[in-house]
């Protein structure tokens, strides 16, 4: 890249002082042939006069032919590159013509009306002056002479800038190739080292004020970087939760079923229970894992229908009040303040809002309650279903990624282990394929408040289902 980045800046430096150097070259040719015509027209009319008195200008039968050739040699002296008088007898032409030029230049109609006329035929700049002599005809005065384009020492000093140009040009280019491709060298040795496992490559951190798209993808490889860091750390969290999960109940199923085959325990009815009992806490991790997956590779199927809110909380919290009380936390309905309907699946919904109740019993000091509220989604109007619990709250480092896959928290819980983080995360992915969000945030008076905001169903879907 950076060979491809200085040919093409020479390229357009070598371009440019080519075309400068033509567009030079082509007004400095004009402005000289310019000049040059004026410059002879005025000295052929300095000359008409004092030419007319002479014998050079008089025509006559007794003029001496070698007359012509001494006046040519006169004018040739005083730096004219050819110098000749012709005489125009109104049908032909009499006289030797310049040799650079021909007599279809001539414009008689413009000489007769002005007496003079210039111009230049391909290099050759010519004056024409008329020569008031009375008799013989219309007698023309035809100077001619090579403009100077005084390219010598102009050209060579252009040529000189053309080269220090150049010079310039090239140090400018591998400067720039340099610059520009050294993050890019940094970026592709960092994203190696990334595929090779190295989680820990930073690239150096560019100026906040600098916004440039280099120091764009710099940021983005560094912040890419850390979210694979923290999300290897959270695989290796959830690894290791999930082996003691799976490891403790495994433990005791074992335990008791080797007890009850060597026949060492004596109540093979409350062995069963725990048997019971930990096979569940087992099936509910197992099912965890599998709704996640599913969720994840879009495998769940959703079966919407227009559902009232405040029925549906009151359904689940009258279906986990055995499950709070047997936590000693007194789980409340209500008081809801939001009759509008939604559009959801029941069931899913219904399993966001139980796990955010289970995860609230785990936590709650005394009491959790479930109520709806009116909200906003999106600038549009919403059905908020809050799950509220008085226990120690979240903390603020905590709230970013407490709905991601795997994430747990540093607070210990009051009345139970918290599990694998698996449920909040399925919460999460629930609530969005039904077009809502979820969040937290701090309740008043201290604990937590989580939020299950849904878009209110449309209209016609309301009608629909009445109908149906």
């Amino acid at each position: 890249m950076r060979r491809r980045i200085t040919a093409t800046i020479l390229t357009v430096v070598v371009a440019t002082l080519l075309i400068t150097g033509l567009v030079t070259l082509v007004l400095t040719s004009i402005s000289a042939r310019s000049s040059t015509r004026d410059e002879l027209a005025e000295q052929a009319r300095s000359l008409a006069a004092p030419i007319a008195q002479s014998t050079f200008g008089r025509p006559g039968p007794g003029r001496n032919p070698d007359r012509g050739q001494e006046l040519r040699g006169l004018l040739r002296a005083l730096e004219f590159d050819d110098a000749s008088i012709v005489t125009f007898t109104g049908t032909t032409l009499e006289g030797d013509f310049p040799e650079r030029i021909d007599a279809d230049i001539l414009d008689f109609d413009q000489l007769m009306e002005t007496g003079t006329q210039s111009g230049w035929s391909g290099s050759t700049v010519y004056a024409v002056q008329r020569l008031d002599v009375p008799g013989g005809g219309l007698r023309l005065l035809i100077l001619t002479r090579e403009p100077d384009s005084a390219l010598g020492p102009a050209g060579r000093w252009f040529v000189l800038a053309a080269t220090g140009t150049l010079l310039v040009g090239i140090a400018a280019a591998t400067w720039l190739a340099r610059t520009l491709t050294r993050p890019l060298r940094q970026a592709q040795e960092a994203t190696q080292r990334i595929a090779s496992g190295d989680l820990t490559t930073r690239l150096p951190e560019p100026v906040p004020s600098r916004r440039d798209e280099l120091s764009d993808l710099t940021r983005s490889i560094n912040e890419m970087t850390g979210a694979l860091e923290r999300s290897k750390g959270l695989e290796q969290q959830f690894l290791l939760s999930v082996s003691h999960d799976l490891r403790t109940p495994l433990t005791s199923i074992r335990g008791y079923a080797e007890g009850l085959t060597d026949g060492a325990i004596d109540d093979p009815v409350r062995a069963g229970e725990v048997i019971v009992s930990e096979a569940k806490r087992l099936e509910r991790l197992v099912g965890d894992l599998l709704d996640l997956g599913r969720l994840e590779a879009r495998q769940f199927r959703f079966e919407f229908a227009v559902r009232d809110a405040n029925e549906m909380v009151d359904e689940v919290v009258a279906g986990l009040e055995a499950q709070a009380a047997a936590a000693g936390v007194a789980l409340t309905a209500g008081p809801h303040q939001s009759a509008d309907p939604v559009e959801v699946d029941a069931d899913r919904l219904a399993q966001a809002v139980s796990n955010l109740v289970d995860n609230a019993l785990k936590f709650a000091t005394s009491t959790v309650t479930v109520s709806t509220e009116p909200g906003e989604l999106d600038g549009t109007r919403a059905t908020q279903i809050v799950v509220a619990d008085d226990g120690p709250g979240i903390a603020d480092a905590d709230k970013p990624f407490i709905f991601e896959r795997l994430y747990q928290t540093g607070q210990t819980p009051v009345r139970r282990e918290s599990g694998t983080g698996l449920g909040l995360a399925i919460v999460r992915e629930l609530v969005a394929v039904m077009g809502g969000r979820v969040a937290v945030a701090d309740r008043v008076g201290g604990g937590t408040r989580m939020e299950i905001t849904l878009p209110v169903a449309s209209p016609t879907a309301v009608v629909d289902d009445l109908v149906e």
